[in-house]
């Protein structure tokens, strides 16, 4: 695992998440995005190609582990984020997922201070981008729409414990760089839709 680099890496983890995220039973039944795999290709290997290696290979780790044991990890990502977008339905399958250590917990909220701020600092760079897309904050969750804030929160709370460290680590690293990975990941999107830049895009939506 260790001899593949960022790309190879992130390309792997993406085809793995999307056969389970191809195999989510969702209420109401499977949703048209189920059956989109260019726009998760793009959306999943734009975040991945941010982090470095020791994440991509820990959280790599995390869904092989899963595969073999046959665990669905997007399925318990998805059931998470009902904690918000539907409270009623989450009060109903809440005891079946996984427990959450206090120090996972911890952790994610952590990364989650973080990358919220980044978010917001790019929404303020590039307001039509970011308009696009989901709403910042879980106030603004409803059962058809999904924060950015309640998402990665859902996704960081899958991770194991060791990659979140990891990620929390890489996270820190960062921030003393003054390196933004919202941004990164978002540079990376755009590029992958045929835009040249941020600001192209951010000119012709």
């Amino acid at each position: 695992m260790s001899e593949k680099n960022i790309e190879e890496l992130a390309g792997e983890i993406t085809q793995r998440e999307w056969k389970m995220f191809h195999s989510t039973q969702n209420i109401g039944g499977q949703a048209s995005c189920q059956n989109d795999w260019e726009t998760f290709e793009i959306m999943r290997k734009s975040q991945w190609e941010t982090c470095n290696k020791a994440v991509l290979e820990s959280y790599l780790t995390d869904l092989i582990k899963a595969e073999s044991a046959g665990y669905n990890i997007l399925t318990e990502k998805y059931a998470r984020m009902m904690e918000y977008t539907m409270p009623e339905e989450y009060s109903k399958i809440k005891d079946k997922l996984p427990k959450i250590s206090e120090k996972k917990q911890e952790l994610a909220e952590k990364i989650l201070e973080v990358y919220l701020q980044w978010r917001q600092e790019v929404n303020r760079n590039y307001p039509k981008i970011s308009n696009a897309g989901r709403p910042l904050e879980k106030e603004n969750d409803t059962a058809e729409v999904t924060s950015v804030e309640t998402y990665y929160r859902g996704e960081l709370l899958t991770y194991s414990e060791k990659t979140l460290e990891l990620y929390y680590s890489y996270i820190l690293e960062c921030v003393r760089d003054n390196k933004n990975l919202v941004y990164e990941n978002l540079m990376n999107t755009v590029k992958m839709y045929g835009y040249s830049s941020l600001e192209d895009a951010e000119e012709k939506l």
